[in-house]
């Protein structure tokens, strides 16, 4: 099952059939739900500067993703160009990075979801893309529930959680990723915000919560904040990258949420 981003897209698992299903990722910002399938992008062809391209991977009743680097012409000066972000029902489990000067072609990522990076700094022009394909290992019990989506701009926001209104009867583990045009910024004067503000019930144990991560120019990524309290003005986030948001829904709770993004100046005129 392959989705696109041009719009609010649900991949829920529980209404997902088959999940033999084998598809190809092309495009920066799809997301997949499958056993095993490919991540193919602009493998006979240039990538640009400053790319900051996402893809989201699920898969079910495995515990692991085993990715597999099969052909790359990432330049040398583009190091690490390929980050995988792995998560299981409770939080982000592990980083791993692949392509030069990176000689190793196969990953195993702890957990059923997987976050996929490719960032360019420098070789616009002097490099080509990846093929790289992933399956689901380690047999475990079936997989959480859930959503994934990638914003790759702004038509979506402010976004309000949950979408359906049923939604948090049951448990879900759910990933939203917010790009600013699938590209990093090159402009000091410029920052790209996420903004987040909820009401939740069940302070001080967080059993629902966000965790709020960025992703920017090297490729460093960090924890901004886990987000549980039971009220709170909104709360504001800047990087030069991407935005990855995790939340945890143990259903038959009562947590609101509003995000919102997009492209801010950081320095005033007068300034």
């Amino acid at each position: 099952m392959k989705i696109s981003s041009s719009g609010i897209v649900l991949l829920l698992s529980l209404l997902v059939a088959n999940s033999s299903a084998q598809g190809t990722l092309t495009e920066c910002g799809q997301a997949i739900f499958a056993d095993s399938g490919t991540i193919e992008y602009k493998l006979d062809s240039n990538y640009d500067l400053w790319e900051a391209c996402a893809f989201i991977v699920r898969v079910r009743n495995f515990s692991y993703i085993q990715f597999t680097l099969e052909e790359s012409g990432i330049s040398t000066r583009d190091p690490h160009a390929i980050s995988i972000l792995g998560f299981n029902e409770q939080n982000l489990t592990e980083i791993y990075r692949l392509g030069p000067p990176n000689t190793e072609i196969v990953r195993e990522v702890k957990g059923s979801i997987a976050v996929v990076i490719f960032k360019s700094m420098i070789s616009a022009g002097r490099g080509t893309g990846f093929r790289l394909t992933f399956q689901g290992i380690r047999n475990e019990k079936p997989s959480t529930p859930g959503f994934d989506l990638v914003f790759n701009n702004e038509k979506s926001s402010p976004l309000q959680i949950p979408f359906l209104d049923n939604f948090t009867d049951v448990a879900s583990t759910n990933l939203m990723v917010f790009t600013a045009g699938a590209h990093m910024l090159d402009d000091l004067d410029t920052s790209f915000k996420l903004g987040l503000s909820g009401h939740m019930m069940e302070e001080p144990y967080c059993w629902d919560y966000f965790d709020v991560y960025s992703f920017a120019y090297v490729g460093e990524l960090i924890h901004e904040q886990t987000f549980c309290q039971l009220e709170t003005a909104e709360k504001e986030f800047l990087t030069g990258g991407i935005f990855i948001v995790f939340f945890r829904n143990y259903g038959g709770r009562f947590t609101k949420a509003i995000m919102d993004w997009g492209i801010v100046n950081v320095y005033s005129d007068d300034a």
